[in-house]
């Protein structure tokens, strides 16, 4: 899909993969039912449990990108002093 020109603002599209979207049901789900049986769990809403997962997705994410990120600076560095 081409980039979008709108209002002077170069915009590319963002497409969410189906496993993303299955992710963050399967986290509402899980909130509910937490929100549910365990009293001290409490959620206003829908609304407000779709947030917090959008919000855990995206934690989530950003630590899988750090770690690997940072497992791939360490591999080289040990694989440098395993060659010594």
């Amino acid at each position: 899909m081409p980039f979008r020109k709108t209002a002077g603002v170069i915009t590319a599209p963002i497409r969410a993969r189906s496993a993303d979207i299955i992710d963050v049901f399967v986290y509402v789900v899980v909130l509910n039912l937490a929100v549910e049986y365990v009293p001290s769990v409490i959620s206003e809403g829908f609304t407000l449990s779709l947030l917090t997962a959008v919000l855990l997705k995206v934690a989530l994410e950003v630590v899988i990108f750090l770690k690997g990120a940072r497992s791939s600076s360490s591999s080289w560095s040990t694989s440098c002093s395993v060659t010594r």
